[in-house]
């Protein structure tokens, strides 16, 4: 959040926002969860780490399930371009939609799993950091569909 402030003029503002432990808040279901997960939410997958081939101690998540913890790994899929350039470089392609499922196709084209770290927020928590920042107010905080989002407004410089 200070970079954030930092780039920021005086007077200017930014909506942050960051994913939500909480996908129900007042009896509503956010659209981000997905009906026939619910049996897959009970589970985590476990994957390798890429540098060290190591298993990590963080759940790995299903996604269109509920969060099962705050702090996790979200699966993406390393593809490789196709055509020359495919040949020179790879690109991350957003997360699979059913990260559970790597189809054999997938293994013949040498797909990749690789995962992120990501730490979800609890109620509260992103307003708490941005009132840390010196030279930033929160002029706004709220929920919506499975995000926490804040509004902060910088109000004076302050020396690094």
């Amino acid at each position: 959040m200070s970079e954030v402030a930092r780039l920021l003029r005086i007077g200017g503002r930014a909506c942050v926002y960051v994913w939500a432990v909480e996908q129900e808040k007042d009896n509503v279901k956010s659209k981000y969860l997905r009906p026939s997960k619910a049996a897959s939410s009970q589970r985590f997958q476990s994957g390798t780490s890429p540098i060290t081939g190591e298993v990590p101690d963080l759940p790995v998540h299903v996604n269109g399930t509920a969060f099962k913890a705050q702090d996790l790994l979200v699966p993406w899929h390393l593809k490789k371009k196709n055509g020359a350039a495919g040949r020179r470089e790879q690109e991350l392609d957003a997360p699979i939609a059913d990260s559970d499922k790597v189809t054999k196709t997938d293994e013949m084209n040498n797909a990749q799993i690789l995962h992120r770290y990501y730490h979800t927020f609890t109620d509260g928590e992103l307003r708490r950091l941005c009132d840390q920042v010196a030279g930033v107010r929160v002029l706004n905080s709220y929920y919506d569909q499975g995000n926490w989002c804040a509004v902060v407004e910088r109000t004076m410089d302050v020396d690094a």
